[in-house]
């Protein structure tokens, strides 16, 4: 895993959208992160990098939206923060409220990277093994 944790933000809630962006500045494990907009002009710059991580909130089609990015990228986490959230263990779809996301984002980001550390660690493991 290269050393920068992307993070794409996809939200029609412009202050929930800055609430998720202050804490995810806020997070001190994560010492490099590149924060993009997946739904603008702004994600074109990023487009040949695979997001680890897409938060987004209120989306028609989420199962196909989700479908679409995990063809792209197989590893990316996405996180639905809705009232009524979304969940799908296949789709690697995480559903949180916003008084759950106040409470445990941090904890839950932690998890998100320890999981994206976790996996590029045994991917690694492997390539070293194959090449033996």
């Amino acid at each position: 895993m290269n050393n920068i944790y992307h993070i794409a933000l996809d939200f029609k809630n412009n202050s929930l959208k800055d609430d998720v962006l202050a804490n995810i500045l806020d997070v001190p494990f994560l010492k490099k992160v590149c924060v993009t907009e997946d739904s603008g002009f702004s994600n074109r710059l990023f487009s040949d990098i695979p997001g680890n991580l897409i938060i987004f909130d209120d989306k028609v089609g989420i199962p196909e939206y989700c479908r679409r990015k995990l063809r792209s990228s197989p590893t990316t986490l996405l996180i639905h923060l809705n009232e009524k959230p979304q969940r799908d263990d296949a789709l690697h779809l995480i559903g949180m409220t916003p008084a759950f996301f106040k409470k445990g984002f941090h904890d839950l980001l932690g998890i998100c990277y320890m999981l994206h550390l976790v996996r590029a660690s045994i991917t690694n493991v492997q390539g070293s093994i194959k090449n033996l």
